[in-house]
């Protein structure tokens, strides 16, 4: 369940748009004069997303989605989803939403798809409560740190940020794993090369940054979760980063 009002409206405005097909109440109630987009799917402005989401709820026969997990920092909303879209198949998602003056104003995403909803579950399990006992600075701290030794090319076998008998991480290929030194090590075909935000609050917080995958160039989305001030959840999600030619606008991925 969303974490705090910032979250809640969050959660709110997706599920009224991509749920249940009310882009347009959604983007009344929620978006002010400026939107900017990063999904290269979705073209830039308020309703460039209402249209986008508005084809949607009809392209699809099908539609469901649910908040897995969200958080709130002062500005910043972070979902963690599933979106079930019949025929166009099942896909788990992160979203950040940036507010200001209380209006939704910049959106950006990862989405990978999975196999069916069994999948999707699998790689979403966890717990989803804010735990008040975490400092927001440490966890992010903490975060920050992991991605910032991926792009060092430093060992995380070692790390002191890690809880290494508790540690769990999900992906679309390991749905929950022990966390062995090989997750992060030995990873030649990833590279990070930027971390571009870090978005906490408590126990949770989630990493942007970009780097390539075998050579193509790929977002990043990583949310992790603190347990007396260490890092024993991980989730993940890349996306390839598209060519401007082939996006709906201009903005970029971040």
């Amino acid at each position: 369940m969303p974490s705090n009002d910032l979250a809640q409206e969050a959660a709110d405005f997706y599920i009224l748009s991509a749920r249940d097909g009310k882009s347009r109440l959604a983007v009344e109630t929620s978006v002010g004069e400026t939107y900017i987009q990063h999904n290269h799917r979705v073209p830039d402005g308020p309703e460039g997303f209402r249209k986008r989401y508005h084809d949607m709820s009809h392209d699809y026969g099908y539609r469901d989605v649910a908040i897995i997990r969200s958080f709130a920092s002062d500005t910043v909303a972070a979902l963690h989803t599933i979106e079930d879209r019949g025929d166009g198949g099942v896909w788990v998602a992160m979203v950040l939403l940036r507010f200001a003056d209380g209006k939704i104003c910049e959106q950006w995403d990862n989405f990978v798809e999975v196999a069916d909803l069994a999948s999707a579950l699998a790689v979403t399990g966890g717990p989803s409560a804010i735990s008040t006992l975490e400092a927001t600075e440490h966890t992010s701290a903490q975060a920050r740190a992991t991605i910032q030794a991926l792009i060092d090319n430093e060992p995380m076998s070692a790390a002191a940020g890690f809880d290494h008998r508790k540690f769990r991480h999900h992906d679309a290929g390991q749905a929950q794993r022990t966390f062995p030194a090989e997750w992060f090590d030995n990873r030649s075909n990833l590279q990070i090369s930027t971390i571009h935000q870090v978005v906490a609050q408590h126990n949770f917080a989630v990493v942007q940054s970009e780097g390539s995958v075998d050579g193509t160039a790929t977002a990043f989305t990583d949310w992790f979760r603190c347990e007396q001030g260490l890092i024993v959840q991980h989730w993940g999600i890349a996306e390839t980063i598209v060519d401007e030619s082939s996006s709906e606008h201009r903005n970029g991925k971040f």
